[in-house]
């Protein structure tokens, strides 16, 4: 049988189903007034300094940017008592998580996560052609972390955890996120997904990534969603400089 141009793993996707914009639905059902709250859009919008900022950055337009971003880096190693090399920025958090499944994840591979989760990460990782296992939730909506912990093997090369999630708003605590990583073995990579992370940092039992430093945990932020600023997609995260220099 001759080999199939597109693996059927591809073939299978489902396209995403972003929230339509307020121009398109307008035109649609002929609509004056909307609230749009299915996209997790901030309603109060960016800091009028982010909007004075990026204003003056347009007269530089016409300029291929610092491929580096040198200045936020900067600013986010000094905010985050980090080194510069243990920080990744992309085209949003999503836009990590592409480079994470290019970097780490081949086809004979093992994905663990919860069901009906982040759906970009579910595309993702179907995309890898890895085997994604989705374990199911506990009654009240959360992830089961002792499910989860039972699907760990010698295959497993990821583990994410949108925390808080996103879309039911738990999120696995500080005792759960120690009793985890207990169990997940060093060549395995923790991708702990924090684009909400503003929204939980203040409860007592949140496990603030910044807090650990495992050397295979990856922590993805945005400004987003806090920030209100989804519409330039900028999102960073952390790793170890090692995990770092493979992307």
């Amino acid at each position: 049988m001759p080999r199939k141009l597109v693996p059927d793993y591809i073939a299978d996707l489902k396209i995403y189903q972003a929230g339509k914009p307020i121009e398109e639905l307008a035109r649609e059902k002929n609509l004056k007034k909307i609230s749009k709250i299915a996209s997790n859009e901030n309603p109060l919008g960016p800091s009028p300094y982010a909007i004075k900022e990026m204003t003056y950055a347009l007269w530089d337009i016409h300029r291929y940017p610092d491929m580096h971003a040198y200045d936020l880096k900067k600013a986010l190693s000094e905010l985050y008592n980090l080194k510069m090399e243990n920080i990744i920025l992309g085209n949003g958090s999503e836009g990590i998580m592409a480079y994470i499944m290019r970097a780490f994840v081949q086809p004979k591979d093992e994905i663990v996560t919860a069901t009906s989760t982040f759906i970009g990460f579910e595309i993702l990782a179907k995309a890898s052609g890895a085997k994604l296992i989705q374990c199911e939730r506990t009654s009240d909506l959360r992830y089961d972390v002792d499910k989860m912990i039972e699907e760990i093997n010698d295959n497993t090369r990821v583990v994410y955890i949108a925390n808080p999630d996103n879309p039911t708003g738990t999120f696995i605590s500080d005792y759960e996120f120690d009793r985890l990583m207990e169990k997940v073995p060093a060549h395995c990579i923790v991708i702990l997904d924090e684009a909400y992370f503003e929204f939980a940092k203040d409860h007592e039992h949140f496990p603030d990534s910044m807090n650990y430093r495992y050397d295979n945990v990856i922590t993805l932020r945005t400004f987003s969603k806090a920030y209100g600023i989804c519409g330039i997609r900028i999102g960073y995260g952390f790793a170890h400089e090692d995990n770092h220099s493979q992307f």
